[in-house]
């Protein structure tokens, strides 16, 4: 096993959490290791392209996180190719069943009136802040707080709907105060809570 990042200081973490793992900032090298039959790329989502590409031309089976490429054009080239080489291409949903990502989801669902820390969610979820962050806003677009802020909208809506007073929507979804329910509404809706029941 080998593990390739271009930041030396994540290796070195990986080596004193894997001892004996191999470590390389250069994927070539990784690529050219008698052992390595099969590559999991964990990149940012402008390089899946190339990286897949070069792995997939070395012969190697390839996990790749989502999305498999930016264009559609792109995805079918590696498609081939892996059809061409005769190995595997697959394209991991890494968090789509994560419990923790589901938690987190379920707990600001459940508690979306109340002010939720990023620690408080970290703690739920067995994730670090930053990982959480990360495979949160991988999952579902936004970081937790925008997450949060659309649910309360969402919830908003509902009430709006049934004439509930602008005010007491504003209270009862978690905003500070009318005003700063309008803002985000406008922000997310593009009208104001006024509009939206005209």
């Amino acid at each position: 096993m080998v593990v390739c990042d271009q930041r030396p200081e994540r290796l070195q973490e990986v080596g004193r959490r894997f001892p004996g793992v191999a470590l390389t900032t250069e994927v070539e090298t990784a690529l050219q290791m008698p052992n390595t039959e099969a590559v999991v790329i964990c990149t940012e989502a402008t390089t899946h392209y190339c990286m897949t590409h070069r792995c997939l031309a070395a012969g190697k089976h390839v996990l790749i996180e989502k999305p498999m490429t930016t264009t559609v054009i792109d995805a079918q080239k590696l498609i081939e190719l892996a059809e061409s080489k005769k190995v595997i291409l697959m394209v991991g949903h890494t968090f789509l069943y994560n419990a923790g990502i589901r938690k987190v989801k379920d707990y600001i669902a459940d508690n979306y009136t109340e002010t939720i820390s990023l620690d408080e969610l970290s703690t739920l979820s067995g994730l670090s802040p930053f990982y959480l962050l990360r495979v949160f806003r991988k999952e579902t677009g936004l970081p937790p707080y925008e997450f949060l802020i659309n649910v309360r909208i969402e919830r908003a809506k509902r009430l709006l709907i049934r004439r509930i007073p602008i005010a007491v929507v504003a209270h009862s979804t978690g905003f500070a105060d009318q005003s700063h329910f309008t803002r985000f509404f406008k922000r997310l809706t593009g009208v104001t809570p006024g509009q939206y029941l005209s």
